[in-house]
């Protein structure tokens, strides 16, 4: 069973997916990062965050909205006599929730010097990671790993039963809806298309459940499935980070108390107040990044407005108070 898409094309491979990509796969991909308790917490530990689709920014990740259901609802209840809602209910909820639970995404993109993604996801005040896509990709140690471009189209439903396996024991339907539920993660409206995603998405038992946005769940629920999000931050060869980049406006007043000039290339900058993630952050830097922070910043190039590499930094002294940096224009 084949579903195939403009960017790639999905099958069905022993009983799992696999994917077969229509264009050459990027040599870097980055992640961008706000700074705070749980990115830096996977900076210092090599991990990163593979998220729950219902937990993404865009309400259509995971959505039955996705598929045309009519003719499988009509024949599901007359092969079951179950009611149209409940019926619903186990397409739209249960079947999501059961294929996520052991699922999870990585939202990455083919640049650095994304000025939408700046604003979006780090408030110009966080750091940008570069991955050698082949060592980052064969480092994540799960039962399968799909690494695929998303597709930017006006959002189309597919014909839900075309792409599924069924099976009938009395008045209980099985559905296998691998190739439903993988379109429904691999395709977004064109107005997310200034995202330039690449995604994986890997396979891996005990990543935890989430409930659908829609589901009501009491207090004691939310708290189990909050915990067990930590389930979902996975290992990889640190060897893959080729840069660390920071944005233009890390070195800000936020963040800093004061700036003492020591010589041209040279400054020591104080940390303001409880700074304890910058500090690790730098601190992880000295350890074991020193000669791959970099910074972004705008320029000037044939009159026009652009974002480039500008600076490249190295630690030479750190406490809980400052940090010391040797700035290189590039």
């Amino acid at each position: 069973m084949n579903l195939p898409l403009d960017r790639k094309s999905f099958t069905l491979h022993k009983d799992d997916l696999a994917v077969k990509v229509h264009e050459p796969l990027p040599h870097k991909l980055y992640k961008y990062f706000s700074l705070n308790k749980n990115s830096i917490n996977n900076f210092i530990t090599s991990k990163v965050h593979f998220s729950n689709p219902f937990k993404l920014n865009d309400i259509m990740e995971g959505s039955s909205q996705l598929w045309s259901l009519d003719s499988f609802i009509d024949e599901y209840r007359n092969e079951t006599g179950k009611d149209w809602h409940e019926i619903f209910d186990y397409i739209s909820k249960i079947i999501p929730e059961e294929f996520f639970a052991h699922r999870g995404v990585l939202c990455l993109t083919d640049s650095f010097d994304n000025n939408l993604f700046w604003p979006h996801y780090t408030s110009e005040l966080g750091f940008c990671v570069e991955y050698d896509q082949k060592l980052f990709f064969d480092s994540i140690v799960c039962d399968n790993k799909l690494l695929y471009p998303i597709d930017y189209k006006p959002l189309e439903r597919i014909e839900f039963t075309k792409f599924i396996v069924k099976t009938l024991n009395g008045s209980k339907m099985a559905v296998k809806a691998l190739l439903p539920m993988i379109y429904s993660i691999s395709i977004k409206d064109l107005i997310w298309g200034y995202e330039r995603e690449w995604r994986l998405m890997i396979k891996k038992e005990n990543l935890g459940k989430v409930s659908h946005p829609l589901r009501i769940i009491n207090e004691k629920e939310n708290s189990i499935e909050v915990n067990n999000l930590q389930n979902r931050n996975i290992s990889f060869d640190s060897d893959s980070i080729q840069k660390i980049i920071v944005s233009t406006l890390f070195f800000s007043n936020l963040r800093f108390s004061n700036i003492e000039v020591i010589n041209d290339s040279t400054k020591k900058y104080h940390f303001k107040g409880d700074s304890l993630y910058l500090f690790l952050f730098f601190l992880e830097i000295a350890k074991n990044y020193n000669d791959r922070l970099f910074q972004i910043d705008r320029d000037v190039s044939n009159n026009l407005i652009v974002s480039k590499l500008n600076y490249k930094h190295e630690v030479i002294d750190i406490t809980e108070r400052y940090v010391v940096l040797v700035s290189t224009r590039i």
